[in-house]
């Protein structure tokens, strides 16, 4: 597998977070171009601009980015939301260890 390959797919995930209709689809496609120009320069395909867009990016439909926009907003609170609460269960497990100074 290429070196990139995990870190490329975990930013095009998070890239989806981005809370701007257009910017996310943005920020994947220059993660995918990457990706794919590596891949291009490790192989040596020769790969022109066009055949590495035709290869990376998605479509960007801003009719449904911008429909989906609040939905994704509201999603990023809860997923903010249920991390805080996850981090504090997991403060308050260490501090009930047997042993735990809490003076």
């Amino acid at each position: 597998m290429h070196s990139g390959t995990r870190r490329t797919a975990a930013a095009v995930a998070l890239a989806e977070l981005v809370p701007v209709p257009l910017l996310d689809t943005w920020l994947q496609n220059q993660a995918r171009r990457w990706l794919v120009c590596s891949l291009d320069s490790e192989h040596d395909l020769g790969l022109s601009p066009e055949a590495v867009a035709a290869h990376a990016d998605a479509p960007i439909t801003p009719l449904r980015r911008v429909a989906l926009w609040p939905l994704k907003l509201v999603l990023k609170k809860l997923f903010i939301m249920f991390s805080l609460v996850s981090m504090v269960r997991e403060a308050r497990a260490v501090l009930d260890l047997p042993g735990a100074v809490l003076e």
